[in-house]
């Protein structure tokens, strides 16, 4: 849903002032449409203001600073999303249930703004980047420990004006809104109960919530589907096939195999290793053999991309028909056998019982070649995945980052230098966020490796890249120079 604008309809402020006494039970009736009147009201008069703007009006709330850690509740998550500055209020209606207010101030946001030049990054940092850069975006208001959520948000729904829909999110809370003036903003979200009539969630059942967008409300979690670190790097199994220089038959068949198989899983023909990828590979392995050092590196490159094809071999499947289980694993030892006789090494999973390619032939074409054009291709074969990192697991990106500084430092104009840099800044990104969530961590710390994560992507910006790429990776840089929280290329479970 998207939310634009900085103004709050005149006729909804009317409408809210005019609340009905009667329906609102558990607050002082007065109380509460004077705060909606004077707190709608006055945000509609202002324009994007700067903290400092804000707090001269607010002397005395709680303004907090972001922090890296991702330890936050999960209605924080929902609602204010990556913000520079927060300021909080709680207002007393009386009743002995305060409203809670969150002014929201956020970075700028590029993103989605197209026909303009990238602007140049800002001097400032920290503090005084987020004091003289963020504005407010968002204003919350908290209405906890009320009875019944549903009366409250109809009573307010009745009187607003503008109306635009209402939507059921996956979160468990449905949100009304409505459209003023500019495209501004007014939205009414309710926890939605469970079936034994508790919200879904703990904390306040019904937010409303004012936004004023003029390019700094958060856009909402990116993916590596946004922005691929591998898009625009050569493809490495064809360029190890070029190198190799092996005859056309043998080296269709090993492309062939790495080709796409679109469709559902469920519609796709079962794969069978032992009958389909086994005979390519030794055909392959025996070629390659002869060869000099150099193009054997490249050809075990190659190797190495087929290889890593083994998890999705249709004999650890389960599913499938075997004549008995005994009749699966005999087609799976015979295919690791066959796998290790060609020195195709594997290992199982502890959590899932499937074997998968260990890696290690692109340790056998590292030894090969100490220098020159396959030993950069090796390097950045085993740099391609990234730093590993699981939801099951904290990851360790420490050896990735030495080994991908040490390939920028050798080949800083490799046709893959730009892949490299974004997946460091994301291995930095990734460490960070973990030592940040520690009591107690190792040098570098977290500053440091965010530091280190925005070289990385200003270098990355140098070497020029599609519009929309780059506007989210200079939206990243920004957020990071004012000292928040990393999310660009972090997996969906640290945002």
């Amino acid at each position: 849903m998207g939310i634009r604008g900085r103004k709050t309809s005149a006729i909804v402020l009317a409408s809210l002032a005019a609340l009905s006494r009667s329906t609102w039970g558990q607050p002082t009736p007065d109380r509460l449409d004077l705060l909606l009147a004077q707190n709608l009201s006055e945000a509609a008069t202002l324009h994007s203001p700067l903290v400092g703007d804000w707090s001269g009006m607010h002397p005395g709330e709680r303004v907090d600073a972001p922090s890296v850690s991702g330890d936050r509740p999960e209605l924080e998550k929902i609602f204010e999303g990556r913000w520079c500055i927060r300021s909080t209020a709680s207002i007393d209606l009386g009743d002995g249930h305060p409203v809670q207010r969150i002014a929201l101030f956020y970075p700028p946001n590029i993103e989605g703004v197209y026909g303009q030049p990238v602007p140049p990054l800002p001097v400032e940092s920290g503090a005084a980047l987020r004091n003289h850069g963020c504005r407010l975006a968002r204003i919350l208001y908290l209405f906890d420990s009320m009875e019944s959520a549903a009366p409250l948000a109809d009573s307010i729904a009745k009187r607003m004006r503008g109306y635009v829909g209402i939507e059921t999110a996956p979160d468990g809370w449905k949100t009304r809104f409505w459209s003023g003036p500019a495209h501004s903003m007014i939205l009414l979200h309710v926890a939605e109960p469970e079936s034994h009539g508790q919200p879904k969630h703990a904390g306040p059942p019904v937010v409303l919530e004012e936004a004023f967008d003029d390019g700094y409300l958060p856009i909402p979690k990116v993916d590596t589907k946004e922005l691929n670190p591998r898009s625009g790097a050569p493809w490495l199994a064809g360029r190890a096939a070029k190198l190799a220089g092996l005859p056309l038959g043998p080296t269709v068949d090993m492309l062939a195999l790495l080709e796409p198989r679109p469709g559902e899983a469920m519609d796709k023909p079962p794969f069978y290793c032992g009958r389909t990828l086994v005979p390519v590979l030794r055909q392959w392995g025996i070629l390659a053999a002869a060869l000099p050092p150099e193009r054997q590196a490249a050809a075990l490159v190659l190797e190495d991309r087929v290889a890593n094809l083994i998890s999705g071999c249709s004999e650890y499947a389960t599913n499938l028909d075997f004549p008995s289980e005994d009749a699966r694993a005999s087609e799976v030892a015979s295919l690791r056998t066959h796998l290790h006789a060609m020195g195709i090494e594997t290992n199982t999973s502890a959590r899932y019982g499937y074997e998968y390619y260990a890696g290690n032939l692109l340790k056998r074409a590292q030894s090969l070649t100490p220098s020159g054009p396959a030993a950069e291709l090796v390097e950045a074969a085993q740099l391609e995945p990234g730093c590993g990192v699981s939801p099951d697991a904290d990851a360790d990106c420490t050896e990735f980052e030495r080994q991908a500084e040490r390939f920028l430092a050798l080949y800083g104009k490799s046709d893959w230098a730009a892949t490299v840099h974004l997946l460091l800044a994301q291995a930095y990104a990734i460490d960070a966020v973990q030592q940040a969530e520690e009591d107690q961590y190792p040098n570098p710390g977290p500053a440091t490796l965010l530091k280190n994560a925005q070289e990385h992507y200003r270098a990355w910006l140098a070497t020029g890249a599609s519009d929309h790429a780059r506007r989210l990776v200079w939206d990243e840089i920004w957020a990071l120079q004012a000292g928040l929280r990393p999310q660009l290329l972090l997996p969906y479970w640290m945002q």
